[in-house]
C-alpha cells in the first residue's frame, strides 16, 4: 500500500479526490488530510507519508513553503492545482508529478502507477530495516526484525526488543504504526502493537490475549480479532 495524504486548503477538492483515490486506487492508503501548510507539516511528521497530493495556493503558504521544510524529504509530492504556470518551478522542487485540476482519472492512475516504481525502486536501493528512536537525549538505531512489541504506558512508548532492551520514547503509538510494515505489525490494541513473527501463542477468548516471545501478554481487542487472526495466518503461511 502507498501511504498518502491531501493537503488543499478547498474542502470539495479535498473530498472529490479521495473519491477517486479510493475508488479508482486501491493501492492507496489515506493516512488523513490537511487544509493549511501548518497542518500539512504536522501530519507529515506524525504519519511519515509515501505520497503527497499538494495545492499550491493556500492562505498561510504554498506548497512550495510547505517543500521547503523538508529538503530531504522521503515522500514523494504530486502537485494537485488549477495552475499550469507552476510547472517549471515545480521541476526545480523536485516535485514528482503536476495534475491539473479538474484531476483526469487516466492521468491520476498513470500517476500512481509511476509512484508505486518509484517507491518500489527506492526501497530496493535503500534497505528499510532501521529506524531512529529517541529516549531523551538519546538515539537509538534499532533494527525492525528485533523488535517484539510497543507498549504506551501514560505519554510513553514503551519498545520492546529481542536484546533485552526496553526504550523508553515520547514518539506516539500511532506514529510507530506509520514506521512499520502493516504486514508484520499489529496494533492489537489501542495501547498495544506487536510484531507477528514474535507471537508464541494467542488465546481468542472473550477478552484475547498474546504472549509474545519475551513472554509479555498483551490484550487483544474483540473488534480486531478477526483481523488480528487474518494477518497472523497471512505471516505464517497458514492457508
Amino acid at each position: 500500500m502507498i501511504k498518502s495524504i491531501i493537503v488543499d486548503d478547498e474542502r470539495h477538492s479535498r473530498q472529490l479526490l479521495e473519491v477517486l483515490l479510493k475508488r479508482y486506487c486501491q493501492d492507496i492508503k489515506l493516512l488523513g488530510q490537511a487544509s493549511s501548510v501548518a497542518e500539512a507539516v504536522e501530519l507529515i511528521n506524525r504519519q511519515a507519508p509515501d505520497l503527497i497530493f499538494l495545492d499550491i495556493e493556500m492562505p498561510g503558504g504554498d506548497g512550495f513553503e510547505l517543500l521547503k521544510q523538508f529538503n530531504n524529504a522521503s515522500f514523494l509530492t504530486c502537485f494537485v492545482t488549477g495552475y499550469s504556470e507552476y510547472a517549471v518551478k515545480a521541476i526545480k522542487f523536485g516535485v514528482f508529478d503536476y495534475l491539473l485540476k479538474p484531476v483526469d482519472i487516466q492521468e491520476l492512475k498513470q500517476t500512481i502507477k509511476k509512484a508505486r516504481e518509484a517507491l518500489s525502486e527506492w526501497k530496493d536501493r535503500n534497505p528499510d530495516h532501521e529506524i531512529i528512536i529517541q529516549e531523551g537525549d538519546r538515539f537509538w538505531v534499532v533494527d525492525k526484525n528485533k523488535i517484539i512489541n510497543i507498549s504506551a504506558e501514560s505519554n510513553y512508548s514503551m519498545v520492546y526488543t529481542t536484546e533485552g532492551k526496553r526504550i523508553i520514547s515520547t514518539i506516539p503509538l500511532n506514529q510507530f504504526e506509520s514506521m512499520l510494515d502493516e504486514n508484520e505489525f499489529f496494533r492489537c490494541h489501542k495501547s498495544h502493537i506487536i510484531k507477528l513473527g514474535m507471537i508464541k501463542s494467542y488465546e481468542l477468548t472473550r477478552t484475547g490475549i498474546i504472549e509474545m516471545e519475551n513472554n509479555m501478554n498483551i490484550p487483544l481487542a474483540a473488534r480486531r480479532k478477526n483481523r488480528f487472526t487474518e494477518l497472523f495466518s497471512n505471516n505464517r503461511g497458514i492457508k
